[in-house]
């Protein structure tokens, strides 16, 4: 089986393309993590814990002892997490464009300043399209029968749910800021615990960066390294940061790929 987890915003439905092309020899679940997609209204504070308890909620709701864990960006470094925690149920972890990252040191700049909470929040509420969940920057994009403005569309389409007499998107501003505020405070594992992966790993990167390419923490300059330190098969995609939306073929022959070999 394979389990696709999410990025930060987002939902399962970013990975149904992907999933699609993946084809019928593998068992596919897409997951919504807490306060994501059509998850349930749970009122409670979010942790890197609940994070991974959700993907093993995922494998025992489909009854898989085991999976391939897949995920992007911040759910590539959640499904990194679960490989670490949970070896035994973990065939096998792809991350795409994600992985660990020091965001208490170098890196740190990635994430808004807590200074910049109240106009981070007032940002993604002033732009239902644009600012909540990473989507095309017009809606005009997503009027488009491309591959990739469906997606988006079927992304947001699921971003929101009825909650008693109005819609609210999920995640709230406010949930989205609680999940930079955890990654800010050192819960997710460091660069450093790569060591302690168990099962075979693989690390898709895209080409195209939301920033400088000396400050981004996956062009090649950072990643190459990856292979000969950890034996890490790493591959890249000629893409932006949101590969399995803009380029889901290449995602889905990467990963059948990369399988064929080892499961």
């Amino acid at each position: 089986m394979v389990l696709f987890i999410h990025g930060g915003g987002l939902n399962a439905a970013m990975w149904d393309r992907c999933a699609e092309l993946l084809g019928d020899n593998h068992h596919r679940v897409a997951v919504d993590l807490q306060s994501h997609g059509q998850s349930p209204l749970i009122e409670r504070p979010l942790s890197y814990e609940i994070w991974l308890a959700d993907v093993d909620a995922a494998l025992d709701a489909v009854g898989a002892e085991q999976a391939v864990i897949v995920g992007h960006s911040w759910g590539g470094r959640v499904a990194i997490g679960y490989a670490l925690a949970h070896a035994h149920r973990c065939l096998a972890v792809v991350a795409v464009d994600g992985g660990l990252i020091d965001f208490g040191g170098r890196h740190a700049t990635l994430l808004p300043s807590p200074e910049d909470r109240d106009q981070f929040i007032a940002g993604m509420r002033g732009d239902p399209v644009e600012g909540y969940a990473g989507s095309p920057t017009s809606l005009s994009e997503l009027l488009t029968d491309s591959v990739p403005a469906v997606a988006w569309r079927k992304v947001i389409e699921r971003s929101f749910v009825v909650v008693g007499d109005h819609v609210e998107h999920r995640p709230t501003p406010e949930r989205y800021w609680e999940a930079v505020e955890l990654e800010r405070s050192g819960a997710v594992p460091p660069p450093s615990a790569y060591a302690d992966l168990s099962c075979p790993t693989l690390l898709l990167f895209a080409t195209e960066y939301p920033v400088d390419e000396s400050s981004w923490p996956f062009a090649p300059a950072a990643t190459a390294r990856l292979h000969g330190a950890y034996g890490f098969d790493v591959r890249y995609i000629e893409s932006d940061h949101n590969i399995p939306i803009t380029a889901p073929r290449a995602v889905a022959d990467h990963i059948s790929d990369f399988l064929a070999g080892r499961l």
